[in-house]
């Protein structure tokens, strides 16, 4: 896996995330989210913890994220950019 490969896998599990919890919709499971974008449940805990250790506070899309999991369900949203679909 590259590391532009990792970058779109988790812009688009923030965005699709994001979607979701702009509609009320409940936390998804970690197995569902890495099956739909045909990689791991360990991947997908991977991508969370570059995501969490990430800490340049210039990045204002960074800023913006709130990110929960409880047990296998996990749910991240934005204030941000990442409210409109992905292009």
């Amino acid at each position: 896996m590259t590391a532009a490969e990792q970058v779109n896998r988790i812009v688009s599990v923030v965005a699709e995330l994001t979607r979701k919890a702009g509609a009320g919709e409940p936390p998804v499971a970690v197995a569902d989210i890495a099956r739909r974008h045909g990689t791991s449940v360990e991947q997908i805990h991977a991508d969370v913890r570059t995501l969490t250790g990430l800490d340049d506070a210039s990045v204002d899309w960074l800023l913006s994220l709130r990110i929960a999991q409880e047990g296998d369900r996990l749910e991240i949203s934005s204030g941000g950019p990442f409210r409109r679909p992905v292009r």
